[in-house]
This record gives structure tokens, C-alpha cells and sequence, in this order.
């Protein structure tokens, strides 16, 4: 067992389908375990700006409606995904750590089983990397594009109050580009890593599924009962 007091998460990113979440993580200052008291004053100051546009967000209410009402209901959602998935990344990465260590040393092998399932198997991971791939890569182009919005309309990237002053539009549009990377890096990691264990998960079934039929072919009753004893060991902690 790996020790996940000093590990770092980075460790893991040669687990399937971990990797892109992991670079992710990297990106916002999430990459160990311990959590470091700068670690904490930048959460501290990501909450701080992502509230501070917030705020000029919710204040939009009350200058706007029709199609930039319903856009302003789409910013605070934006946002507010991100407040969440950002507390539950701060709160629960010790258990993420906990995952991806029993991924790495207690999952079944892959390569331990027929050529069939092997195969199978590399072409699941394949398929899911490459969807994480193409939606991570239509998010940022998005963002991309909202970095430009203000040239051709003269509008936030993220729907927001304007008010009208230099000084306060440059603070504001500068913390909604910031506050807009920060919210795809976590919003897209956080799912990842969800996902990514999902599969996991879905993929060690199959194989216990594929064990138990094979235990049962055993012509050896010892055999067939350390087979059964594993099986069964293993499928109550895919549960536990």
C-alpha cells in the first residue's frame, strides 16, 4: 500500500483515465495530500473571487430580463457548480487519494485475464479517454471564445451588472476570466475523477463476473472454493 501521507497526487497519473483529471488538479495548486497553509490562503482566494463576481452577477437581477435574465440564472449556475465541486475537492481529497491508491494496488490486474478481456478492456479506457479529451477540449475553446465576447459586444464574458466605471470593469472582467479557468479546471477534473472511477469499478465487476465463471469450471473442489473465497472477497470491497 503506497503511503498517501507524503505521496503526491501526481503519482497517479499513469492510472487509466486519471491522467487528464490529475493535470487538472495540478493547474489549481491541488497536488498533495497535506494541505499547506498557501494551499489554503489560494482556496481562500479563489472563494474570494469567484464571490466577488458573483456578487455583481446577482446584482444583474435587477437591471435585466428577458434573454439576459435567463443568461444570468446560466452564470449563477456556472459559478455555484464550481463553489460546490471546489468544496468537495478541498474536503474530500484524502479520499480521492484512498481511491486511486486501491485502484493502483488492491483492483485486479487487467492483464491477468484472457487476451479477450484485455482487449476489451484497452478499447473501453480508449473510448473514455478520448471523450474526456474532446470535451475538455470543447470546454477551453469555449472559454476561449467567451475571452473575446467583450470585443464584439461589449458585454462580460460571464452575464454580469456593469458599473460603468473603468476602474470597477477591468477588476470585474479580469476576475470573471480568471474565475471562468479556474471553474472549468474543477468542474471538469471533479468528473473526471468520477468517471474515471466509474469505469473502474464497472471494468472489476466484469472481471469478478468472469472469475466466478471460470472457478466454477474448476474440476479441483479446493481450487473452486480459494477461487469463490477470492471472488467474494473482492466483490465486498468493490462494495465497501
Amino acid at each position: 500500500m503506497f503511503d498517501t501521507k507524503v505521496l503526491d497526487i501526481r503519482s497517479f497519473s499513469d492510472i487509466h483515465l486519471m491522467a487528464i483529471p490529475l493535470n487538472l488538479f495540478a493547474f489549481i495548486g491541488e497536488t498533495g495530500r497535506v494541505t499547506s497553509r498557501g494551499l489554503i490562503l489560494f482556496r481562500i482566494f479563489n472563494y474570494c473571487i469567484v464571490v466577488f463576481v458573483l456578487f455583481f452577477v446577482v446584482v444583474n437581477f435587477y437591471f435585466t430580463e428577458g434573454v439576459y435574465y435567463v443568461k444570468t440564472i446560466q452564470s449563477v449556475f456556472f459559478l455555484s457548480q464550481f463553489m460546490l465541486k471546489y468544496f468537495l475537492l478541498s474536503k474530500h481529497k484524502s479520499t480521492i487519494y484512498l481511491i486511486l491508491s486501491d485502484i493502483e494496488t488492491r483492483f485486479w490486474d487487467y492483464g491477468d485475464f484472457s487476451e479477450h478481456f484485455i482487449s476489451s478492456n484497452a478499447g473501453i479506457f480508449k473510448t473514455v479517454k478520448l471523450i474526456q479529451t474532446l470535451i475538455l477540449s470543447t470546454a477551453l475553446l469555449v472559454f476561449y471564445a467567451y475571452l473575446l465576447r467583450p470585443y464584439f459586444d461589449g458585454k462580460m464574458s460571464v452575464e454580469s451588472y456593469i458599473p460603468h466605471s473603468e476602474a470597477w470593469d477591468a477588476a470585474i472582467l479580469l476576475s470573471q476570466y480568471y474565475s471562468s479557468l479556474v471553474t472549468v479546471l474543477t468542474v471538469i477534473g471533479y468528473d473526471y475523477v468520477y468517471i474515471g472511477t466509474s469505469v473502474h469499478l464497472v471494468l472489476q465487476l466484469r472481471l469478478l463476473k468472469q472469475r466466478i465463471q471460470d472457478s466454477l469450471g474448476q474440476r479441483s473442489e479446493r481450487k473452486c472454493r480459494l477461487e469463490m473465497c477470492e471472488a467474494i472477497q473482492h466483490h465486498q470491497f468493490l462494495y465497501s
